[in-house]
């Protein structure tokens, strides 16, 4: 017997030790064209069903008074498509309605038909192709099956996927929006540093205008040095606190610098119609400019933004400085 086959060709096993029903049934089903195999006993018919078989022909006393527990057991350990197809073949008279050992027989192999002897060979082969249609049909719905799962796993990891991809975005969605919460607060803080230090840095110019002042009047007075020595100290203080201003302005701004090769002469020229509007029509404004300067690597926005501060604090201490004069 060839005992490597194919699990997806169709065979036969015959369990008939006794007289000539399996080499009978064997020829039948040749000539039919269904392969079959004679097995000896229950036990290699068990062996002949693992390796593949589509149904199982026994005879009704190759299974009386013997151990078919393990029979049973495989038959209740198939898997959820399979339901082995068993045809058995009783003594006249020996169906299911007249014969309790047949029930038995149906609880221990679960999906069987009975076919009594003597049978013709038409009904033979008929039930036997009929336990093969349904056998068939059982291996397509194992394979409908298993596309089935095979495509629920495949959908399930695209919305694993896709769901990765969402959390993705949310993440990078919050994100986005703290960094734009965060750039707003900047924004008002930049607001409010720059009001304060624009405001300041006038108030300093006028201390350090008032200062100079004092320092003048002092030297011309020839009055006390340590008193000089002190209004030297005060204008360090005041210039210090200018610069940490002017750092408080450029932080507001938080504009990005673009160096780049200017004419100075050029760039403060440019501006007078600016600064004009800018200060107002009683100041008069005039412009000295030196020839022969090397251009200046500088943002030229930074460079108009310093000159034009100067204009403004420059009209700003004066104003302030008018009373003491």
């Amino acid at each position: 017997m060839n005992k490597q086959l194919s699990a997806q060709s169709e065979r036969a096993v015959i369990l008939a030790p006794r007289g000539r029903d399996a080499v009978i049934a064997k020829g039948i089903l040749r000539e039919a064209h269904v392969q079959s195999d004679i097995c000896v006993d229950l036990l290699e018919l068990l062996e002949e069903i693992k390796q593949g078989a589509d149904v199982a022909i026994v005879t009704e006393e190759s299974i009386h008074d013997v151990d078919t527990r393990e029979l049973a057991a495989w038959v209740g350990n198939q898997p959820p498509w399979s339901d082995l197809p068993y045809i058995v073949l009783t003594r006249h008279g020996g169906g299911l309605e007249r014969n309790p050992e047949a029930e038995q027989l149906t609880q221990t192999l679960g999906n069987v038909s009975f076919l009594e002897r003597p049978f013709h060979p038409t009904t033979l082969v008929s039930v036997v192709q009929t336990a093969l249609r349904g056998r068939r049909r059982q291996h397509e719905c194992r394979r409908l099956n298993e596309e089935l799962e095979l495509r629920v796993q495949e959908r399930t990891g695209e919305l694993a996927a896709a769901n990765r991809q969402l959390l993705a975005q949310i993440s990078e969605r919050e994100r986005v929006e703290s960094t734009l919460r965060q750039m707003q607060r900047l924004e008002a803080v930049g607001q409010l540093t720059s009001g304060v230090a624009h405001d300041f840095n006038n108030l300093l110019t006028v201390v350090l205008g008032n200062i100079v002042f004092l320092e003048k009047g002092l030297a011309v007075a020839g009055l006390d040095g340590k008193l000089v020595q002190r209004l030297s100290y005060m204008r360090a203080a005041a210039e210090r606190g200018a610069k940490l201003t002017d750092q408080l302005l450029s932080f507001s701004r938080r504009q990005r610098l673009e160096p780049r090769t200017i004419d100075l002469n050029e760039t403060v020229a440019g501006m007078r119609d600016l600064l004009q509007s800018t200060l107002g029509g009683s100041v008069r404004i005039g412009t000295r400019l030196s020839h022969g300067l090397w251009p200046a690597l500088a943002d030229p926005t930074q460079l108009e933004l310093a000159v034009l501060n100067l204009a403004i604090n420059g009209r700003d201490a004066w104003r302030w400085a008018a009373p003491w004069r």
